[in-house]
């Protein structure tokens, strides 16, 4: 049985279209990081799936 959908979260880096977030070896990832490191955001290192489990 397929599991039914509870959440869908659009996260937007809200770069213009077509600016290339990747550079100086970095990831697109990586720079998306340190924006959020750089603003007091922590990541959270526990899977999404886990922390989506029903109570």
């Amino acid at each position: 049985m397929p599991r039914a959908i509870n959440l869908i979260v659009i996260h937007c880096s809200a770069s213009p279209n077509g600016k290339q977030l990747a550079k100086n070896g970095q990831t697109a990832a990586t720079t998306i990081d340190v924006w959020h490191s750089t603003r007091g955001f922590h990541r959270q290192l526990k899977p999404l799936s886990a922390r989506l489990t029903p109570r």
